[in-house]
């Protein structure tokens, strides 16, 4: 007798709060996440079956995001979530690994907050030199 199909549910999270709210079919389960990605294995039955995640940052819950996978008669399936990098923004549900949604606001902001860190001071300097 064949092995049942599973789900290896590949959950990516670099801020993560807790564990990352996964409902399949309706039937909630909590697992955890991390950078690198971690693998979780649901044995599951051939046919679609719906996924439904949701995670956590410091700020509160974030990343929704929802699909629909086509698990076959024979063999596994791999889905990848990467919960955001910034609160308020969906969450990526893919069959192939992506980048984490928000990354690169992440680094935009530190940018512009040290540009205008950096103006300041050179202001002050300026300030204090006339004085």
């Amino acid at each position: 007798m064949p092995a049942a199909p599973t789900l290896r549910l590949h959950l990516l999270a670099i801020n993560a709060r807790g564990d990352v709210a996964v409902q399949l079919d309706g039937q909630p389960h909590q697992l955890a996440a991390g950078d690198p990605a971690v693998v979780h294995q649901l044995t599951t039955s051939p046919g679609p079956h719906e996924l439904v995640f949701s995670g956590r940052v410091p700020l509160g819950r974030t990343g929704d995001a929802a699909a629909v996978v086509e698990v076959p008669e024979q063999g596994d399936v791999d889905v990848y979530y990467a919960l955001p990098a910034m609160p308020r923004m969906r969450g990526e549900v893919s069959d192939e690994p992506d980048a984490v949604p928000g990354r690169e606001w992440r680094r935009v902001i530190f940018a512009v907050i040290l540009l205008t860190v950096a103006t300041w001071a050179v202001s002050l300097a300026w300030v204090v030199t006339l004085l």
